[in-house]
Parts: structure tokens; sequence; C-alpha cells
């Protein structure tokens, strides 16, 4: 909240409002395009300008196969999504939730899903933005895997997908 308030932000408890002037001044910061690096740099993809980047879907609850039917999804199954788009000439880079895996329990389930798409495919990654202990993971990890903190920031190896929707409804 702080560093909201020295930003220009106005804080009431635990509520933080946005001046259009603020948040008008932070958008003009964005970059018009930006490049995710992957492990395997022919997989490089970049993001913005006159590009456009293919992702499988994303937040699927259930699978549907030939034997069992429409099913919850298990981490199996997001192995499998993961070394399909992997090996696709369609897709650029990985979606961070095309299935949520209901077998691991919810407390650690992203970072079987981070370890399993770095684990089973070389393309860009989503990272998880399931809460500040999901998002401190997802660089934790990379970072273990690419270098520091500063190095990701320096190259960015993944993305995530934020809901700008309201906590107040």
């Amino acid at each position: 909240m702080k560093v909201l308030a020295k930003g220009g932000a106005r804080v009431e408890g635990e509520r933080v409002f946005f001046p259009p002037r603020l948040v008008e001044e932070q958008v003009k910061k964005a970059p018009g395009q930006f490049r995710l690096y992957a492990r395997n740099p022919e997989n490089d993809v970049v993001i913005g300008g006159n590009h456009i980047a293919f992702t499988p879907g994303y937040g699927a609850p259930f699978v549907t196969d030939l034997d069992n039917g429409r099913r919850k999804a298990t981490l199996k199954d997001f192995e499998n999504f993961v070394k399909l788009t992997g090996a696709s000439a369609n897709q650029d880079l990985l979606s961070g939730t095309v299935v949520e895996p209901t077998d691991v329990p919810a407390e650690f389930r992203h970072a079987q899903m981070l370890y399993a798409s770095v684990k089973n495919s070389d393309k860009c990654f989503m990272g998880s933005a399931m809460g500040e202990q999901g998002a401190k993971d997802s660089v934790r990890m990379a970072s273990i895997l690419f270098g520091s903190e500063a190095q990701l920031a320096e190259k960015p190896r993944f993305i995530s997908i934020l809901g700008s929707l309201t906590p107040l409804n």
C-alpha cells in the first residue's frame, strides 16, 4: 500500500483509488512490444506491435477422452497438453492453465504446473498469477532455471494473465 500511495494513488485502509492521470501515465510507459526469451531461442516470441502469438485455451475445468468421456483434469492431462503445445508448429507459447489438474493440492498446484511446463517444452510459458505466493514461486523457479531475478528482468522468460476485475463485488 505504501508503494501505491507514494506513486500517487489514494489509499483508504485496504482500498486503493487510482486517479485517471496516474493510470494514463503508467500506460504510456508500457512498450509497444517486447520479446519473451524461450529456453530454445528458435521459440522466442515477440508480444505486441504487428506480431500475434498463439497459445492454447485457458482454464478448462474438464477434459474429454475417448475412453472415459468428460472428467476432471489431472496433472497427467496438463503434462500431455504441454507436450502437444511444445510439439505444435502453430502454438507459440504454453498456456498457464490449459486445464486445472485437480489431483494436485491447490496450495502447490501452480508449482507442479510450472515444473511440468519447463520439463516438457522449451517454449515460452506462463507463470502463476494465483496470488502473491504463486507469482513469487514462478519468479523463484524461473530464476533457478534461467539465472537471477535481475537476469529475468533483462530477458523475460515468462508471462502471465492478470484479471482486472474489482474484488469489491
